[in-house]
C-alpha cells in the first residue's frame, strides 16, 4: 500500500514558496532583518552582523568554541535572543528570560551560528520536518535540504565559511588523538588546510 500525503492549501503554498527560493523561515537568522519594502527578501541588520562576523575571525584565528564564548561573555555581548527579543523578534519575544543569561554565550549557541550557509547569502529551506508523532521539528538530512544561493547580501564569505567547516571537522577529529594540545592542534590543522585549499 502506498500512503498518499494530502496538503492543505496551507501546506502547498508553503512548499511551493520554499521550491521558489524564497525564505519559509518565520524570523530572518541573526545578523539579517526582513526588508521593509519586501517581507521575503533579507537585509543585514549591521549591529548583529558585526558580532557574527567576529565569531567567525575568532575561530578561523584558532579560538574554540569555548574560548569565543568567554570573549563575548567578558565582552558584555547580548546573546542572539536577548538582541532579537529586545527587537520584537525571535522564538523568545513574548516570555520572561532569565536577565543573569544576558551575556551568557555557549557552545551550542555558537555552533548554530558557524554552521548557518545563510551567512553565505544563501536561502536554506525544509531543514526540518515535523514527525507525524510528536507533531515536533526534527532536523532532516542534508540532501533533503532545498538550497538557493546568493538571494541576499552574504555576512561571511564564502571561502571562509567552508574553511570553518573544514576546521570543525578536523578539529573534531584531533580531540579523539590523546595528549595533543590546543595549540599544536590548530597549527596541525592550518598545516592540513594550506594542502587541501
Amino acid at each position: 500500500w502506498i500512503h498518499k500525503v494530502k496538503f492543505s492549501d496551507g501546506e502547498q503554498e508553503h512548499e511551493t514558496k520554499g521550491m521558489s527560493g524564497k525564505p519559509i523561515a518565520t524570523e530572518a537568522p541573526y545578523g539579517y532583518v526582513k526588508s521593509p519594502d519586501n517581507k521575503d527578501f533579507w537585509i543585514i541588520d549591521e549591529e548583529a552582523a558585526g558580532v557574527v562576523r567576529l565569531i567567525f575571525r575568532l575561530f578561523l584565528d584558532g579560538k574554540n568554541r569555548n574560548q569565543i564564548a568567554v570573549y563575548l561573555t567578558q565582552a558584555q555581548i547580548p546573546t542572539p535572543t536577548f538582541y532579537m527579543k529586545e527587537r520584537g523578534r525571535g522564538t523568545c519575544k513574548n516570555r520572561a528570560l532569565n536577565e543573569a543569561n544576558r551575556y551568557k554565550w555557549n557552545k551550542a549557541t555558537l555552533t548554530h551560528i558557524l554552521t548557518r550557509q545563510e551567512y553565505c547569502g544563501d536561502v536554506v529551506n525544509f531543514k526540518t520536518t515535523k514527525h507525524f508523532r510528536d507533531k515536533r521539528n526534527h532536523y532532516v538530512d542534508r540532501s533533503q535540504w532545498q538550497i538557493t544561493e546568493n538571494v541576499h547580501e552574504p555576512i561571511i564569505d564564502r571561502t571562509d565559511f567552508e574553511t570553518v567547516q573544514q576546521l570543525r571537522y578536523l578539529r573534531s577529529k584531533l580531540y579523539l588523538i590523546p595528549h595533543v594540545c590546543w595549540h599544536a592542534s590548530v597549527r596541525y590543522v592550518q598545516h592540513v588546510l594550506f594542502y587541501l585549499l
